[in-house]
């Protein structure tokens, strides 16, 4: 089965979505051609539950405009103000080339003299449908049921169009694409952020997070990628 997420959440206020709970029945919907990822097309998407009451672990959500799963996690600043945990990502700015990081479909990954920060960054081309993009599978740097806190630093080639972060979950049969934060984003470095819960899974074969979003045969690059653990708010 394969179903269309809908992301833990993400802080930025311009064409984003929601802090909610990674789960593997949650869905959205999406744009036709992203039906097929990696050549295996998806029997449904659901249209996922309608949760706006604020979590009871957020004693003050960010924003108004909130829509939480009744399971919803945290968004990062809500993680408190202590000193960020370490980064869990190898190489997130990309000094030292890409390993570890894969592109989906036909699209391939290249070192570029364009960064964020420092010399380098990648450069996701030869994107044949909007879905595709560089992915890194994050699985063995992640504890089940544990908040984390994932962004990357992202810009258009050519022209605006949305750019996603999105989470792609393999549990046993069902793979589920989660959608983590969407963002309008032109030739202008911009930042995607978001929130997960790592999903519970005895039989987890992918957990991969992603950059998608331009449409076909636009260049995407991406700098700066990070991913810390977070802790959630007292219940108290």
């Amino acid at each position: 089965m394969l179903t269309r997420g809908t992301g833990l959440g993400q802080r930025r206020d311009t064409q984003t979505w929601s802090v909610v709970l990674l789960s593997f029945v949650l869905g959205s919907g999406c744009a036709l051609d992203d039906l097929n990822r990696l050549g295996a097309g998806r029997a449904s998407i659901s249209a996922g539950p309608d949760a706006t009451a604020p979590d009871p672990r957020l004693a003050d959500p960010l924003r108004p405009d909130h829509s939480l799963n009744a399971d919803a996690a945290v968004s990062a600043n809500d993680a408190g103000a202590a000193s960020p945990a370490p980064e869990l990502l190898p190489n997130p700015s990309f000094e030292d080339g890409h390993e570890g990081w894969l592109g989906f479909g036909d699209s391939r990954i290249y070192d570029v003299l364009d960064a964020h920060t420092g010399d380098r960054a990648i450069l996701s081309t030869n994107r044949e449908h909007s879905w595709e993009g560089p992915s890194y599978d994050i699985q063995a740097l992640v504890t089940a049921s544990q908040p984390y806190a994932v962004s990357a630093w992202v810009r258009n080639e050519f022209n605006a169009h949305n750019v996603m972060l999105t989470l792609k979950v393999t549990c046993g049969s069902d793979t589920t694409y989660t959608r983590l934060a969407t963002r309008a984003v032109a030739d202008d470095w911009l930042q995607l952020d978001a929130s997960f819960l790592a999903p519970e899974c005895a039989d987890l074969a992918e957990l991969s997070v992603y950059v998608e979003g331009p449409p076909a045969y636009r260049n995407v690059l991406v700098d700066d990628v990070s991913l810390r653990s977070i802790s959630l708010p007292s219940s108290g």
